[in-house]
């Protein structure tokens, strides 16, 4: 999905991902779909979350953190 959006959106990008990947797996699977240095991954563990758990506000916060523009689109994607 993220490869999708960085084509019609050349700007900067700030995405935090629930996942047990690291972040150069995450990249791989980005790809060529980003420009180098367009997007900002940073990632949520799910150890420590109670099963069934989904930090959905820390996960915004992480990503909101990275942000270093005056506006912000949110888009929230679950799969």
């Amino acid at each position: 999905m993220l490869p999708h959006h960085c084509k019609r959106w050349k700007g900067p990008v700030s995405a935090a991902v629930f996942t047990s990947e690291s972040i150069g797996e995450l990249h791989k699977k980005i790809g060529d779909g980003c420009e180098t240095g367009q997007v900002h991954l940073q990632t949520i563990s799910s150890e420590g979350v109670a099963d069934g758990g989904y930090p959905v506000n820390a996960l915004r916060n992480l990503a909101l953190s990275a942000v270093r523009t005056s506006h912000v689109v949110y888009v929230d994607i679950d799969f």
